[in-house]
Formats: structure tokens, C-alpha cells, sequence
């Protein structure tokens, strides 16, 4: 298999960094809790001194080099964030740290051997969906946190033209297809809450922005009218069409 590299933005615990590694492709895992950053150094030692797993330290932000305040939650770490609203939601307690900043456009402006980034940083994503136009070649596959509408639109006007709609909390029923679709086969049970499968190794049918509109819609109203019918965090996971596809 070619060289190929995914970009873990908000590595969190390491859970699916792991995942990528196993399926044998380079990782770039960016995470600003300095506590996963060390735990991460430990746990991907081996990765990190054969060059397949590189560790950034920081938050992704519009600016680069500077200090900005991390809301370390401590009731949920997932919620952990720049913003002090998603970083203390639901009356959640959180430490206030001081971290440092990065912009992904320093990340991948040059590169062009990205196969799939996923996105993951609490209502910062914006700052990497914007970034996307400093690629000369677009990953294949763009996964993001369905916080907004408006994601979908970033990513069309990238280049992006076939969607799904994934939830985060039924990721621990997939089971990963045998052959593998996706880099090399691994016998991976993915908890729950985790980013879960990337590109074809997603279940379900790619939509269309219409299609998925459709059903992001249908989705929001039952989780408002009853939210335990649906629970779960959301994603949205992007591709590009063939006639953009220049992978292959």
C-alpha cells in the first residue's frame, strides 16, 4: 500500500489514532490536553520513533503562536474546548489551562499525500474546514462533528460531494469488512462515542447534499421531540465523487 497519511484532529484518549496506525497508515495526531499528549508518548512509542505517528501539542485556532485558554473538562473530557460555552456545558466543571495555538494550515499547507482527516475539537472546526483550501489535492475522505449546517457547505465548497450522516454512539456494533476497504484488515471492536469506521469501510449508502440534508433534518427533530429515541453525537463524513477522485 502507498504511504498514505491521516490527520487525527483532537486525538482525545488515543482511541482512534490506535485504530489508524493498525490499518497501517501514518497518522498526524493533533491534541491540545497536554495529559493525552503524555499519555500518548507512552502509549505510541514505538509508532512515534518508526515515523509513523507524529504528536502536535496545541489548539487549533485562526492564529498561530500565541496563548489561549483550554477548558479542561472534568466531568466529561470529551467536552474539553477553546470555548468556555462547549467546554462547561451542562453546568459541567472544568479546569482553565493555558495552551498554545496553532493554525492547520501550517499542518498541511504542501502536503499531498492525505488520505482522510477526521475532525473532532468542540465547535473549533471551522478552523480546519477553512483551511482546506491551502491542499493542492484534497484528502478522499473528511469526517467532522455535525455541530452546524453550515460544515456541510464548507465542504462542498472545497470539493466534496458525497455525504453520510454517522452516529457515534452505534460505532461499537460495526463490524469491519473482510476483505478490508480501507488499508489492511484489523479484528477492531470500536467503543462507543469513538470517530468508528472512515471512507468505504463506513456502513450505509453516500448521499448527495440534498439527500443527506434530508436526513440530517429528519434526525434532528426526533432527537428534539424525544431525544433518547436517537442518542448519540453525530458526524459528518465527506468524499469526493470519481470525477474529482484523483487517488486511483
Amino acid at each position: 500500500m502507498p504511504e498514505r497519511t491521516i490527520i487525527d484532529v483532537g486525538m482525545h484518549n488515543g482511541v482512534d489514532t490506535d485504530f489508524y496506525l493498525k490499518k497501517g497508515f501514518n497518522v498526524i495526531a493533533i491534541e491540545a490536553n497536554p495529559r493525552f499528549v503524555r499519555a500518548a508518548e507512552k502509549r505510541f512509542a514505538d509508532a512515534i520513533a518508526e515515523g509513523r505517528l507524529r504528536l502536535i501539542e496545541g489548539a487549533i485556532t485562526d492564529r498561530a503562536g500565541e496563548k489561549v485558554t483550554f477548558y479542561v473538562n472534568l466531568d466529561q473530557d470529551l467536552w474539553s474546548a477553546v470555548d468556555k460555552g462547549p467546554g462547561t456545558r451542562q453546568g459541567t466543571r472544568a479546569e482553565e489551562i493555558e495552551v498554545d495555538t496553532i493554525r492547520f494550515e501550517e499542518i498541511i499547507e504542501g502536503r499531498d499525500d492525505i488520505y482522510y482527516i477526521k475532525c473532532d475539537i468542540e465547535h473549533a472546526d471551522i478552523h480546519v474546514l477553512r483551511a482546506l483550501r491551502v491542499l493542492r489535492r484534497l484528502p478522499r475522505f473528511f469526517s467532522v462533528e455535525a455541530h452546524e449546517m453550515d460544515y456541510l457547505g464548507h465542504l462542498v465548497v472545497a470539493g466534496y460531494n458525497r455525504f453520510k450522516l454517522m452516529n457515534q454512539g452505534l460505532h461499537h456494533w460495526i463490524t469491519l469488512p473482510k476483505p478490508a476497504k480501507e488499508g489492511v484488515y484489523v479484528d477492531h471492536k470500536f467503543p462507543r462515542f469513538s470517530s468508528g469506521p472512515f471512507g468505504e469501510e463506513t456502513p450505509g449508502q453516500w448521499q448527495t447534499l440534498d439527500e443527506l440534508s434530508q436526513t440530517w433534518g429528519a434526525v434532528r427533530y426526533l432527537k428534539q421531540v424525544s431525544p433518547s429515541i436517537i442518542p448519540g453525537y453525530f458526524d459528518y463524513h465527506a468524499k469526493l465523487d470519481a470525477s474529482k477522485d484523483e487517488w486511483d
